[in-house]
């Protein structure tokens, strides 16, 4: 039997937390939460998180019970917080990294670990994200590869890309994350003036152009949220015309 572990790296996330944990529950053995109360991602803001260590805590108690190990870390930047995750792996055969924004599709994480375990490479980079834009109903997309999966005690150090369709709900969140969250951005270097105001609160259907950083983005594309998996459809954002 294959044994899994998942980590999630985390300083906010509660709105979809509890989603994401329900989508990969039942294919993994244990998911570590590595929480920092600072932000780790190389910038920093005098504005508080919006979201409590304890608001967090709670929603993922209650989605993972028994299968939770809550781990405080320090990490000034996304390396260091993700990579201390390798401390909690002996044991497992499965790495899966999971961002508290994304909901897989079930039925094809079970396929993707199985491939991982399978396969003679360390890492696997995902290709099917679907970002969702200010609802449920819009959505871009990109030939981005995250890496998600990794054999724990692979031989080599090489990387493949692996399919998987994934729901990532980045740029559909609350406004005060939104805020927050473009205080503290990785890519807070990157970003477009006036994006967050210009772009995404003014946005239309139809506008182009609107990824924060780059022109991957053309423009959003209605999504069909009906076909999406149970622990979405009863989410609280699931009938809102706009995440506000």
């Amino acid at each position: 039997m294959i044994k899994t572990l998942a980590y999630y790296p985390i300083h906010y996330g509660a709105e979809y937390l509890e989603a994401s944990i329900q989508s990969i529950f039942d294919n993994v053995d244990k998911i570590v939460i590595l929480y920092t109360s600072e932000p780790s991602y190389g910038h920093h803001t005098s504005v508080s998180c919006p979201e409590s260590e304890e608001e967090i805590k709670q929603v993922a108690m209650k989605a993972a019970g028994d299968k939770l190990e809550w781990v405080i870390v320090r990490a000034h930047e996304e390396g260091s917080h993700r990579d201390q995750i390798w401390e909690y792996t002996s044991g497992y055969d499965v790495l899966l990294a999971v961002d508290a924004d994304e909901i897989w599709e079930p039925s094809e994480l079970t396929k993707a670990i199985e491939e991982t375990y399978n396969g003679k490479s360390w890492r696997r980079n995902v290709s099917g994200f679907i970002n969702f834009w200010k609802s449920f109903n819009w959505a871009c997309y990109d030939g981005f590869l995250p890496a998600r999966l990794f054999k724990v005690n692979a031989e080599n150090r090489d990387e493949e890309t692996i399919g998987g369709k994934i729901y990532h709900f980045g740029y559909a969140q609350s406004k005060k994350i939104m805020d927050y969250k473009f205080e503290i951005h990785g890519h807070k270097n990157e970003i477009k003036p006036g994006w967050l105001d210009n772009t995404y609160y003014a946005w239309q259907p139809g506008d182009k152009d609107i990824h924060p950083t780059c022109t991957v983005w053309g423009e959003a594309i209605h999504f069909d949220k009906n076909t999406m998996p149970e622990c979405l459809k009863n989410h609280p954002n699931f009938n809102k015309e706009i995440i506000s």
